[in-house]
């Protein structure tokens, strides 16, 4: 049976690890001055949060089939107890797909709309990329000790 992209799932999950270190902390900047009351409509760091988002998560997207097969149904299925920890999985993979188009709905809205008129969304949904990103990144640390690829 050939998986796509098997061969290469570790290199992936290391560019998929590394730019959600770069997403993590950029979104931890950015609701940071959500929460200031500091945020810029345009700039740089809306940039990183865009493209770190992007690589993750289609990173993530080509690593699945891997992860699928040989973590989820070869282990977590199989070994006792361990059943529950795709339901943490499921979940980040759930709010990384709304994240998504949060994320979209942010950069959009950011770019086009006066800034007086947005300024709650952009905060709360700085806080809420902030809050799904952390979530994920925890979750997949220690569903990945319990298992990697």
């Amino acid at each position: 049976m050939h998986i796509f992209l098997e061969g290469a799932a570790k290199w992936i999950l290391v560019l998929h690890a590394l730019s959600a270190v770069v997403l993590i902390g950029s979104l931890a900047h950015l609701a940071w001055r959500a929460l200031r009351g500091t945020l810029a409509a345009r700039g740089l760091q809306n940039q990183w949060v865009l493209w770190s988002y992007i690589v993750t998560f289609v990173s993530g997207v080509l690593i699945y089939p891997t992860y699928r097969y040989y973590v989820r149904a070869l282990y977590f299925e199989r070994a006792e107890g361990l059943k529950p920890a795709n339901f943490f999985f499921e979940v980040k993979e759930h709010l990384s797909a709304l994240g998504l188009i949060l994320l979209l709905a942010y950069w959009l809205i950011s770019r086009i709309a006066d800034e007086k008129e947005v300024v709650r969304f952009r905060r709360v949904s700085a806080v809420s990329l902030f809050v799904i990103v952390l979530y994920g990144y925890v979750a997949s640390l220690v569903l990945n000790n319990l298992k990697g690829i």
